[in-house]
C-alpha cells in the first residue's frame, strides 16, 4: 500500500474507533433525528459500525461441494471461491459502514445544494454531504488513502471510469472526491450492475489473490469512515468537549478535544501528528 498504509490501523479497528466515537457523541450530544414515526440517532450508525468491526470471514464455496471435477477445473473453483469470499468478506465490512454513514448523515441533515450549484439537480444525501464536505480540510492520510484507490483503479476500466479526475462539478470539493467514487461503486452492487471478478491464470495455476477488487472495497469502506470524520468535524466546527476515545503508547484510554480525536481515531498510536 501507500506510505498511509503505515500510519492506519487496521480497517476493522477504524469501524470500532469510529463505533466508540459516535457512541461517545451520543452520549454528549443525544441529538435524535425523527421523520414519520421514524427515530435515528448516533447511536445507531454506532452499531453500524460496531458489526462491521466483528466481521471475520464470509465464506463462498463455488461449483458445489457434491459435484466431480476433473483436477484443472478444481483448481479453478477452488480460485473462484477464495477470490469471491474475499471479496464477499469486504462487501458485508462496506455495507455496514455505508449503513453507519447515511445514519449519521440523516441525523446531521446537512443543507440543501442551492439550486444554481446542483449537478443536473441533484440534492439527495449523498450529494448534500458532498456540498457539506466542499470547504472541508482533509483528515490526515485522507490524500493518500484516495490515491492509494488511483492507483488499483488505474487497470480496472469498470471502475477507473467512476473515479473524477479534472474539474470537479461546483458543489464538490477535494474532501468528497472519494465519497463521490463510493457512492458510485455501492449503487452497481445495490442495482445489480455489478461484475464479479475471475481468478487469474498466473505461471503457478490458477490465482484467488492476484485481483485488487476486494482491496478497492476496503479501501471504498476506509473512505466512507474518513468522510463521517470529517462530516461530523464540520458538524461539530466551533465545539469543544472532551471524548475519552485515543490511546496513549502503553493502551491507556486518554481524554482528547473532540476535533483531535476526529483527526486522529484512524492513525496508528505511533504516527506522527500533522496538525499545527
Amino acid at each position: 500500500m501507500s506510505r498511509s498504509g503505515t500510519d492506519l490501523v487496521e480497517l476493522q479497528e477504524h469501524c470500532e474507533m469510529l463505533s466508540f466515537t459516535l457512541s461517545g457523541l451520543w452520549r454528549h450530544d443525544p441529538v435524535t433525528y425523527v421523520k414519520d414515526g421514524e427515530t435515528l440517532e448516533f447511536n445507531d450508525a454506532a452499531e453500524w459500525l460496531n458489526l462491521a468491526s466483528g466481521v471475520k470471514k464470509v465464506e463462498v464455496v463455488t461449483g458445489g461441494e457434491d459435484v466431480f471435477y476433473c483436477e484443472s477445473v478444481m483448481e479453478y473453483e477452488d480460485a473462484r471461491s477464495e477470490l469471491l469470499s474475499r471479496l464477499a468478506t469486504q462487501l458485508t465490512i462496506f455495507q455496514f459502514t455505508w449503513g453507519a454513514f447515511e445514519t449519521a448523515a440523516t441525523v446531521i441533515g446537512p443543507p440543501s445544494i442551492p439550486a444554481n450549484l446542483r449537478s443536473n439537480g441533484a440534492n439527495g444525501l449523498v450529494h448534500r454531504v458532498l456540498f457539506f464536505l466542499r470547504a472541508a480540510r482533509p483528515v490526515a492520510t485522507y490524500p493518500d488513502v484516495l490515491e492509494e484507490m488511483r492507483r488499483l483503479v488505474a487497470r480496472q476500466p469498470n471502475y477507473r471510469r467512476l473515479l473524477r479526475s479534472g474539474a470537479l462539478p461546483r458543489h464538490m470539493g477535494p474532501s468528497g472526491v472519494g465519497l463521490d467514487f463510493v457512492r458510485k461503486v455501492r449503487n452497481r452492487f445495490a442495482h445489480g450492475s455489478a461484475r464479479f471478478p475471475m481468478p487469474d491464470d498466473c505461471s503457478v495455476g490458477w490465482s484467488g489473490r492476484t485481483s485488487p477488487e476486494p482491496e478497492i472495497i476496503a479501501l471504498s469502506s476506509r473512505i466512507v469512515l474518513l468522510s463521517i470524520q470529517m462530516l461530523l468535524r464540520i458538524h461539530y466546527g466551533g465545539k469543544h468537549f472532551e471524548l475519552d476515545i485515543l490511546r496513549d503508547e502503553d493502551g491507556r484510554r486518554v481524554g482528547a478535544d473532540v476535533h483531535h480525536v476526529l483527526q486522529r481515531l484512524h492513525l496508528s498510536r505511533k504516527a506522527p501528528s500533522d496538525e499545527g
